[in-house]
């Protein structure tokens, strides 16, 4: 059975195309933008995060769930 990590992102206000992930060196990255309007007032942001990843997951294969308001990245655990 393969297992998993996973990470959760709460994506509340990001846009589909505005979220970005990278694995580097053993890192994580998250990047994007929010963007919300509110009656004649508009909010953006912008942010960039990174995390270590463990050392037994594969970041090659890293899958992306997007879901209403959340983002779902699994990282299957390597072979051992």
């Amino acid at each position: 059975m393969l297992e998993f990590r996973r990470v959760l992102f709460r994506s509340q206000g990001v846009e589909g195309g505005s979220l970005n992930t990278s694995v580097q060196s053993g890192y994580l990255t998250i990047t994007g933008e929010a963007k919300r309007r509110s009656g004649n007032a508009s909010f953006h942001s912008s942010f960039h995060q990174s995390f270590p990843l463990p050392r037994e997951v594969d970041p090659t294969k890293m899958e992306t769930i997007s879901e209403k308001d959340k983002v779902v990245l699994r990282f299957p655990k390597r072979n051992s």
